[in-house]
């Protein structure tokens, strides 16, 4: 005799189940309930479990509909990086929904929201993606949003922004995130330059070597966006130091086992790995050795600094970083000194 279907009820209240499993289990039970969606979106919030998690993005996705949209984005001010990596894979494949949300949130008044408003249309897929990223470009008054807007701008249009970029290079002349562009330019070749649109690279002041243990170190940056590791790698390298480059978590350690790795500079919202985790599976991999870990992100609250530092990070710097504060702290940190005063 075969047990009685679950009723959806049940498969609702088993969405708390202690066991993963069952959580799993129900919600592709569920998967075709449409009044359970909600109940997805509230359970993103709370759910620790990474297989669970992937089972209810995968659902979602399939949910093209304003509340999905509406219930998620609260979710991109959470502290936890994974959760808005989720949400942002989310918001960007329920295209109708969020095309039409998209205008309110690159208008909230929360600089944070915006920045994560530019998260998302790194990964959608609609032709007005440009013409809002143009906009905050030339209009926004925050600099880590004109700057995150400015990252993504060059990737989708090339040279087609060089007017836009170098507008935004004056509005912003302390920025020099923003002001790297105008020199620089280039998303590497997978997506593209527009360094012939921007002009020659400035020169820039050599930054000396100093304290021990410096010359010849390796520094491993970490982090999804081409960008920015062209960004920390040319600030390191003008400094004297060898870079090397991943992606992601999951590929940073891949590049530590191939070399001895003296420092890394990881961001913390990466896919496939992030940089919390990649922290933990560090100690992991080498249980006798201590690598130095500067935390980059563009989150400035004291909390962020504090789950980065709980995490087992050396040192915590605001994107964009400062050349000059970001070659200080890993001079310091190679020498074994003191970093406390500078982050």
């Amino acid at each position: 005799m075969t047990s009685p279907r679950p009723t959806t009820g049940e498969l609702l209240h088993a969405l708390g189940d202690p066991d993963p499993g069952v959580r799993s289990a129900a919600v592709l039970a569920l998967a075709d309930v449409g009044s359970a969606v909600g109940s997805f979106v509230l359970r993103m919030a709370v759910e620790t479990d990474s297989q669970v998690r992937a089972a209810l993005v995968a659902q979602l996705v399939r949910h093209d509909r304003p509340d999905v949209v509406d219930g998620l984005v609260g979710h991109l001010l959470s502290d936890d990086a994974a959760l808005r990596v989720d949400v942002v894979h989310v918001l960007s494949r329920t295209t109708a929904s969020t095309v039409a949300r998209m205008p309110q949130w690159l208008a909230d008044p929360d600089p944070d929201l915006r920045i994560l408003a530019v998260m998302v249309l790194a990964e959608l897929d609609h032709p007005s993606v440009i013409g809002w990223l143009s906009r905050l470009v030339r209009e926004d008054e925050h600099a880590n949003v004109v700057a995150a807007a400015v990252a993504e701008l060059v990737v989708r249009a090339g040279p087609a922004c060089a007017a836009d970029v170098r507008a935004a290079a004056a509005r912003f002349p302390d920025d020099p995130f923003i002001t790297f562009f105008p020199g620089q330019g280039s998303e590497g070749p997978r997506r593209g330059t527009v360094e012939s649109a921007l002009g020659a690279p400035p020169q820039a002041s050599p930054v000396p070597r100093q304290g021990p243990g410096e010359p010849g170190a390796l520094v491993l940056v970490v982090d999804d966006s081409a960008t920015y590791r062209t960004y920390h790698r040319q600030i390191l390298e003008r400094a004297g130091y060898r870079v090397r480059e991943a992606a992601n978590g999951d590929e940073a350690l891949r590049a530590a086992l191939g070399v001895r790795i003296d420092l890394a500079v990881v961001d913390v919202n990466m896919p496939v790995m992030d940089g919390f985790t990649f922290l933990q599976a560090l100690g992991q991999v080498f249980p006798g050795r201590r690598i130095p870990v500067v935390m980059v992100s563009s989150e400035a609250e004291w909390a962020d600094s504090s789950q980065a530092y709980e995490h087992g990070a050396d040192a915590y710097v605001v994107k964009p970083a400062d050349p000059a504060q970001l070659v200080e702290v890993v001079r310091r940190l190679l020498a074994g000194e003191p970093v406390a005063d500078l982050v």
